[in-house]
């Protein structure tokens, strides 16, 4: 029996799907910073891809491995720099989630991937739920329709 090489074995525990959501992220703590001394840093983005573990969205090298992240869609933002934001006025993602923590697992200066920390049973049912969704489009949309002639 032949292994395959650890680089092309999948490591994703759960279906990803590539799906536009906006979002408010907050960097919660970095990590051996202590919290007050932890700058706060705020910005709005649009989500890559999304599974039950997980997020992949845009970012603009702000974030780093292992920072400890808060992300928010329009209906939870609460802080008073997410509400003073002229962008927050301009998210149009119609889900609506709880706040949800994550730990950044791997950053570019472009996209971050985060993986979701105590995910509430409510956020993972939308998003087991999004995920299946637009997985079934995805399969359906792939499958080639039979030519009549």
């Amino acid at each position: 029996m032949s292994h395959l090489p650890n680089k092309v074995v999948n490591r994703r525990e759960h279906i990803r799907v590539r799906v536009e959501l906006d979002f408010c992220v907050t960097n919660v703590r970095r990590p051996d910073t202590p919290e007050a001394e932890t700058e706060k840093i705020c910005f709005r983005t649009k989500s890559l891809d999304i599974s039950a573990g997980g997020i992949c969205f845009g970012q603009k090298n702000v974030l780093q491995v292992g920072d400890i992240v808060e992300m928010r869609t329009k209906n939870s933002l609460t802080h008073s720099m997410c509400l003073r934001c002229d962008s927050a006025y301009f998210m149009s993602t119609e889900i609506e989630l709880q706040p949800m923590e994550g730990v950044v697992v791997w950053a570019t200066d472009s996209i971050a991937g985060v993986k979701f920390s105590n995910l509430s049973l409510r956020n993972e049912n939308i998003i087991n739920k999004i995920v299946w969704e637009n997985h079934l489009k995805d399969v359906r949309n792939s499958k080639k329709k039979p030519s009549i002639f």
